[in-house]
């Protein structure tokens, strides 16, 4: 059976909240866990994106299902700005798309994928 990201994603998420319940002594590894669980997501984020996903929108997916922008930038390896930036394109994005595009103008998604080449190395 194949799980979807999402799916697995909230699965660790479970295994997340069992820790919550933990002894006081057990929390002192609430910090390895989480960089374990770090270490998932992004894996899982690196599978996702073989199969075509983009950088954005697994930033967009995480953003969504309420992490922070710093947390988001932990798990990719990159800077809070940079995601806080990528997470404004995302927004401009839709703004632009329920608008249309006027007058031949490019739409925000065209320069946003210029902006994912130069940034990502794709």
């Amino acid at each position: 059976m194949h799980y979807s990201f999402i799916d697995t994603f909230i699965y660790s998420l479970s295994i997340l909240f069992l820790v919550i319940n933990m002894t006081v002594d057990e929390h002192q590894n609430i910090s390895e866990l989480t960089k374990r669980l770090d270490v998932i997501i992004y894996l899982l984020m690196k599978q996702n994106q073989e199969r075509g996903g983009t950088t954005r929108q697994m930033i967009k997916e995480l953003n969504d299902i309420g992490l922070k922008d710093i947390e988001i930038a932990k798990i990719f390896g990159r800077s809070r700005s940079y995601i806080a930036s990528e997470l404004t394109l995302i927004r401009k994005s839709k703004v632009k798309n329920s608008e249309g595009g006027k007058n031949g103008e490019r739409s925000i998604s065209d320069r946003e994928t210029e902006h994912v080449d130069k940034t990502d190395g794709s």
